[in-house]
């Protein structure tokens, strides 16, 4: 299966980051708003929870999506149908559209019949091997070397003598190789040090060796006939020259569709990090390929679907390796392009895995925030009474999680994106603004000692959602 770099989703939205609205209200979505003083009275509140502009944004950016879920239940509108559901799981679609695509083009150089693993088993680049390793190291002392070899030595003359290689394997090997039957699998020459490479690949088929000593003890090396580890030869041989085939693939690809970064790439990007919201719809142009040009929009929508910890690894790259990685980005991008350029679409199979994942992260975002259809019970029968509980529930979380006390869990990208698409909604600066002013008088009217410099309890990363 070729592993695409990231995925993520951005579907061009309703709602933008304004200056107007009014002076008490940081943001709204449909009839709900968020005011001021309420997030400022959150943040003042949160535990470690830093008062800065850019957490403001960011809280106010996790309120949209909440409060643009939470209307969409309260309408009854269409959460579940299968349009939103590809739309929602944009990174999971792109996955198996490349999988597709990859089984069809690159999976079928890996085939391997019979007659090509007998000459591959008997030729002098492969082994499958089986070891007895007893552990000693350098420093042991000379008593405690001798009694290890002697070990070693007992458990060949055993083997020879016709114990089975599974009782060998149960009374004689450390607890890791043990787990795993004494299994190393396939192994390719210049993959292991070299005293225990020469003896390995001097066996014949269903030879053991002689004690061998290594750095980390005395081994005894099994290479198994062919027929006793045929399918686990087969699949290992068939996983290497799949990597193979994939990289040389990929490598080809690239050069093929005359894929390149334009020189202040990086710079632009670090730039977007900085508000990745705002960077969306961008048409900054950060590199090309045959027949088309990669733009920021691009990069951003690949960039979303990583999780918060990855975006700012990301951000934090030094600028050759922040290239390589869009490079790949770019590379993935056109891939999938090509893919259903070939013809690549979902099957029956996909839409059921789909279906089934959305169900479980919606699931999982409406239990953590207690806005379940069971939850909410009877007593909201009306589309007015409904957004009253759904709005007071979602105000009722986000002040738990700026306090850790309640599990913090986001709308994911994606689904949020694509929910923010239908709605009207906004985020105004000079209401940030305002909440940071209130939040730090708030603040300083609240014992120190409850504010100690720490991690905010909403996940916090250097590229901002403005």
């Amino acid at each position: 299966m070729r592993r695409l770099v990231v995925f993520g989703i951005v579907i061009a939205t309703a709602g933008c980051d304004g200056v107007g609205g009014s002076a008490d209200v940081v943001a709204r979505v449909g009839n709900y708003e968020l005011r001021v003083d309420r997030l400022a009275q959150v943040m003042a509140e949160g535990k470690n929870m830093p008062i800065r502009r850019e957490v403001a944004q960011q809280v106010a950016n996790l309120w949209v999506d909440y409060a643009v879920l939470a209307q969409t239940i309260a309408e009854g509108a269409p959460l579940y149908d299968s349009a939103i559901v590809e739309a929602a799981m944009w990174r999971d679609v792109q996955q198996l559209i490349a999988d597709h695509y990859y089984n069809e083009v690159v999976a079928p150089v890996a085939n391997v019949d019979s007659a090509q693993l007998d000459s591959i088993y008997n030729a002098d680049q492969f082994r499958f091997l089986k070891h007895i390793v007893v552990r000693s190291a350098a420093t042991d002392a000379p008593p405690v070397r001798a009694e290890r070899r002697g070990r070693a030595e007992t458990a060949l003359q055993r083997f020879r003598n016709g114990m089975s290689w599974d009782d060998l394997n149960s009374e004689y090997n450390d607890d890791r190789s043990r787990d795993v039957g004494g299994n190393l699998g396939v192994v390719e020459r210049g993959q292991h040090i070299p005293d225990f490479e020469a003896a390995a690949f001097a066996l014949a088929p269903g030879a053991i060796s002689d004690v061998v000593e290594t750095t980390l003890g005395y081994h005894l090396i099994l290479r198994p006939p062919l027929a006793e580890i045929f399918d686990d030869f087969k699949s290992g041989i068939e996983q290497r020259l799949i990597l193979d085939a994939d990289t040389s693939f990929l490598d080809n690809f690239a050069d093929q569709m005359n894929i390149s970064v334009r020189g202040n790439a990086t710079d632009k990007v670090r730039e977007a990090f900085r508000n990745v919201l705002a960077s969306k719809g961008s048409d900054v142009r950060l590199g090309s390929y045959e027949g088309g040009r990669f733009l920021m929009r691009d990069f951003i929508r690949w960039f979303e679907g990583f999780d918060p910890a990855a975006q700012t690894q990301i951000a934090s790259l030094p600028d050759e390796d922040l290239e390589t990685f869009l490079r790949e980005v770019i590379t993935n991008h056109v891939l999938v392009i090509e893919a259903r350029n070939a013809g690549m679409a979902l099957d029956s199979s996909d839409f059921a895995f789909l279906n089934d994942a959305y169900l479980n992260n919606v699931a999982v975002v409406r239990a953590t925030m207690n806005i379940t259809d069971q939850s909410l019970g009877d007593t909201a029968t009306t589309v007015s009474e409904r957004s009253r509980q759904l709005e007071l529930r979602i105000d009722q979380y986000l002040q738990a999680i700026a306090r850790n006390e309640r599990t913090f869990v986001s709308v994911p990208p994606y689904l949020a994106d694509t929910l923010r698409a239908s709605k009207e909604w906004e985020v105004y600066s000079a209401g940030v603004d305002r909440v940071v002013e209130r939040a730090e008088e708030l603040r300083a009217l609240l014992p120190s000692s409850e504010f100690a410099p720490g991690p905010i309890g909403v996940p916090a990363t250097p590229p901002t959602n403005q």
